[in-house]
């Protein structure tokens, strides 16, 4: 999607949304107030396995960002899949 968001069943495995998935959400690209940005594990995607644990780009550990200026969180993601929101200084 080249605009927005999608959150889908990935049911061929291949790790991108495409014929025969199954979507559960879609949103619109947000407004201009707001930034989401992805470390390099999670600049385009996060994926979770049937177990819990996520997958980013070549590891499971990484952060994403979102701002609403003038705040900030970051969502830090674990290996086994445990999220920690984080925000002020522990949120660079």
């Amino acid at each position: 999607m080249a605009d927005g968001w999608v959150v889908f069943v990935d049911n061929d495995g291949d790790g991108t949304f495409d014929t025969g998935d199954t979507p559960l959400r879609v949103g619109q690209a947000t407004n201009s107030g707001v930034v989401i940005d992805g470390d390099t594990n999670f600049a385009k995607f996060v994926r979770f396995k049937p177990n819990g644990q996520n997958l980013g780009a070549s590891t499971s550990i990484g952060t994403i960002s979102i701002v609403i200026a003038p705040e900030k969180r970051c969502i830090r993601f674990g290996f086994i899949g445990r999220l920690r929101i984080d925000s002020g200084t522990d949120c660079p």
